[in-house]
Parts: structure tokens; sequence; C-alpha cells
């Protein structure tokens, strides 16, 4: 038979255990994980629309504004001659000399052949050349003149057809051979102060020589 003293002393440890087992966690129940959150993700934006070269070379103007290229245009790579596209906003001439002036294989027929587009503009040059006469063909007209000759510069800015279109070549070109205009056209009552020289199909072609030539 147990004695009653061990009795009571087991009761009070399991007492004693109990308390001991409901103190232990806090009484709070454990903080619930997080819910698992996904982050929002954009579609892919659209590729921008590709920019495909006009049917004539004389639209090529757009890209002496923009410079932006197009996609399907030629690759400017290799050896030359690499054909360019001559552009003058102000004045088609330039690209009427360029056809009549330039060797085979520099100008190019449409605009997929074009590797290169060069990008002019006039300025007045410095240096006097002469004089030029001029008789009035109108009636009431200002009376015959003479006019001071002075060169011009063309400005050449040459880029690359094919997106991303760099700039390839910059240079300027004084006109001094072209000689007195044929014919000057004025509004007002007065001639002009001065007159320029066009550049010549030489003088072109001298221009173009060496950035349509040498290799890319």
């Amino acid at each position: 038979m147990h004695s009653p003293k061990v009795s009571a002393w087991a009761a009070v440890a399991i007492i004693v255990a109990v308390v001991m087992a409901g103190c232990s966690g806090g009484g709070d129940e454990p903080d619930p994980e997080p819910a698992a959150t996904t982050a929002a993700v954009d579609p892919p934006a659209p590729a921008p629309p590709r920019r495909l070269l006009p049917a004539h070379l004389s639209d090529l103007d757009e890209h002496c504004l923009e410079h932006r290229g197009f996609d399907d245009a030629a690759e400017y790579a290799g050896d030359g001659p690499h054909p360019v596209a001559v552009i003058d906003r102000e004045d088609y001439r330039l690209h009427q000399l360029a056809r009549e002036s330039l060797p085979g294989g520099w100008l190019p027929e449409r605009p997929r052949e074009a590797e290169l587009v060069a990008c002019v503009r006039r300025s007045g040059g410095d240096t006097r050349l002469g004089e030029c006469d001029y008789t009035a063909l109108i009636i009431g007209a200002a009376a015959d003149a003479t006019i001071p000759l002075y060169s011009q510069e063309y400005e050449f800015r040459v880029y690359s057809l094919r997106i991303p279109a760099p700039l390839v070549a910059e240079f300027t070109v004084e006109a001094v051979e072209g000689g007195c205009p044929e014919r000057i056209d004025y509004d007002d009552g007065e001639p002009p102060e001065r007159v320029m020289p066009d550049l010549t199909g030489p003088e072109l072609e001298a221009a173009l020589a060496e950035v349509v030539t040498s290799p890319a």
C-alpha cells in the first residue's frame, strides 16, 4: 500500500504541470502567415511600326528633317561605291545636276538602292568672284544692272539611310566655278545686292568622292 504523502505530492506535481502548460503559450494564437501576393505585370509594349522607304527618291527629303532612317534601306557597309541620294529641299536642280554629272553607281535609281543620303543647305559665301551684267527684260522693270558675284557655300550632312541612320560625314563646299546665273528675278523694283554661282558637276563630284568611294 502506497503512502498517502506520496500521493499528495504527485497530485501537486500534476496541478503545477497543468498550470505551467497553460502559461507556456502566452494565451495568444500565433500570427497567421501573410497571404502571398503577386505583383501586377504590365504586358510588353508593342513593337514600333516598321519605317519603310518611300516610293520616290525625291521623297527622301523627309529624312533630311528627321534623320530617323528606314528599316528596309540598303546597309551602308563594305567597299564603295556607296550610292547616295542628293537632297536640296530648297532647290530640286541639285538632284538633277547629280543625275547628269555623277559617275555610274554613285546615284541610286530608286530608294531601295541608296545607302546614303546627302542633305544639302546653301548660304552666301565671302569670296568676291567678279561682276555680272544683267539687262531688264520686262518693260517697267528696273534698269540694267551690274551686280557683284560672290561664292556660295553648300553644307553637306551625309547620313546612312538604314536605321539607326548615323551621321557619316559633314563638310562644306564653296561653289566658285559656276559663273553668273543666267537670270535673276526680283519683285520689289531693286536688284539684289549680290548673286552667287550654282555648284557645278565637277564640284559636286569632288565633294562626294571620298564618302562615296571609301570603305564604310
